[in-house]
């Protein structure tokens, strides 16, 4: 009986040592269990690079937003182009910071919850330049910026604008110029449409070149569809010029096409006079042509910049021709036969102006100065003409030289009229 006491006795202590130990270890895991906020986060704990080891929530909040303003005092936006700066205030960037520490997980890095207001951004930019404001892709902007803020990282944050420029084909575009050429035949209409198909349309990248030369897939070109590529260089060359793309090359004729106004002229020969021209603006173009009612239409489309262009001539002058007098033997006499005409040589300064938004001038550029020597008339005589045939000769060049001063008179009369 004793040792089955004994025995009892001994499983009771067991049980009651065994209670004792179990409790403890139970409490313990109960208190880290419940009491677990009161420790702070644990170790590896972050919200973007900011620590929250050791830290309670509302805690962690006061030290991400402290981490975020001495983020923005070391930190400056700037966005450029060319030499144009605009200083952008980060009072367009929004952190979530109740958002990022509610969403942390325990031990682990969380990221830093952070938006651009879009609206803010776009007013910021709008007041430094409302022209460049419409040009900007925001939300590729908007993304940019985001990356390179989430992790505080400080330092001075630059922005160029060329690589969030919207594209051409997102709409809101203006046409910026145009030129219409005339003056060609039914036959030369066909070549032209020819080529308006092998070169139509030509887009154009902020600081992309174009040279025309380009297109041609080989220098074996006939006269014809020669001249067909020149008015379309011509009317190539006016668009552009009007629309303020910075010409690199053009040639011109030695006689003044009928088709080309002056100072307007542009001629290509394969491997040696192309027509080439970049894109300096801040924005993509796009070069239309548009061939109806043998007429050519070129038209540069783009978004509006706050400068305007316009191309002004100056200092034109009329060459007056000569008349060459030819003495040969297969003219009988009495008679004479007038082998060219002639015509009347010019010469004129191109200028491009650079207008304000209220039309003033605030730059003049000198272009090209164009020169068309005079082509004289030639007029073959006999050997020894008699008294009769010089007197008619001088009467049949008198005609001559006031036929021509009569067009000369009525092209400026023209001319006056269409500039005013």
């Amino acid at each position: 009986m004793s040792r089955w006491l004994d025995l009892k006795i001994l499983l009771l202590l067991i049980a009651c040592t065994a209670f004792v130990i179990g409790s403890s270890s139970l409490g313990a895991f109960a208190y880290e269990t419940v009491f677990k906020e009161s420790t702070g986060y644990s170790e590896g704990t972050k919200v973007g690079p900011v620590s929250l080891q050791g830290i309670e929530s509302q805690e962690a909040m006061s030290k991400v937003l402290e981490a975020i303003d001495e983020w923005k005092a070391n930190s400056s936006f700037t966005l450029k182009y060319q030499e144009d700066v605009v200083q952008l205030d980060p009072s367009f960037l929004q952190f979530d910071i109740k958002g990022s520490v509610e969403a942390v997980v325990n031990g682990q890095a969380s990221p830093l919850l952070a938006a651009v207001n879009i609206d803010s951004l776009k007013e910021q930019v709008t007041t430094y330049n409302e022209v460049i404001a419409k040009s900007i892709d925001y939300e590729k902007l908007a993304d940019t910026i985001k990356g390179n803020v989430v992790n505080l990282k400080q330092g001075s944050f630059e922005f160029y604008m060329s690589e969030f420029l919207l594209s051409i084909n997102q709409g809101g575009v203006e046409i910026l110029s145009e030129s219409v050429i005339t003056g060609f035949d039914q036959e030369m209409e066909a070549i032209i449409e020819e080529w308006v198909n092998s070169v139509n349309p030509i887009p154009l990248k902020s600081m992309e070149s174009y040279s025309l030369l380009s297109t041609i897939k080989s220098d074996l070109i006939s006269e014809q569809r020669l001249q067909g590529l020149n008015v379309i260089a011509t009317g190539l060359y006016e668009a552009v010029l009007k629309a303020g793309l910075n010409v690199e090359e053009r040639h011109i004729h030695s006689v003044l096409p009928t088709y080309s106004k002056l100072g307007f002229d542009a001629k290509v020969k394969p491997s040696t006079m192309d027509l080439a021209f970049t894109n300096m603006s801040i924005s993509d173009v796009a070069i239309g042509l548009q061939l109806a009612d043998s007429s050519l239409k070129v038209t540069v489309e783009g978004y509006a910049h706050e400068n305007k262009f316009e191309v002004v001539l100056k200092n034109e002058q009329t060459l007056p021709q000569k008349q060459i007098i030819q003495p040969s033997p297969a003219i009988q006499r009495n008679t004479s036969n007038l082998i060219d005409e002639g015509k009347e040589g010019k010469i004129v300064q191109v200028y491009r102006n650079k207008l304000n938004e209220s039309g003033a001038v605030i730059e003049s550029e000198f272009i090209s100065e164009d020169y068309y020597p005079p082509v004289h008339a030639v007029l073959q005589v006999p050997l020894k003409p008699d008294s009769e045939t010089i007197a008619n000769l001088k009467a049949e060049l008198d005609a001559l030289a006031e036929i021509a001063e009569s067009v000369s008179g009525n092209t400026a009369v023209d001319e006056q009229n269409e500039n005013e």
